[in-house]
């Protein structure tokens, strides 16, 4: 996964995403924090459902 839209010092903080019930937010939410972790750039992840 290619993250070079958000890297560097002025890219954004937040990710938002949205969209209809059952369409694969959580999936993608989940395997981009798994990402960010194994770089040790996650520093926070909050999951609701």
């Amino acid at each position: 996964m290619a993250l070079n839209p958000y890297d560097g010092v002025d890219s954004p903080n937040i990710i938002w995403l949205h969209g209809p019930p059952g369409v694969g937010k959580m999936a993608i939410v989940i395997s981009f924090a798994e990402l960010l972790s194994k770089q040790n750039r996650l520093t926070a992840s909050f999951f609701f459902r």
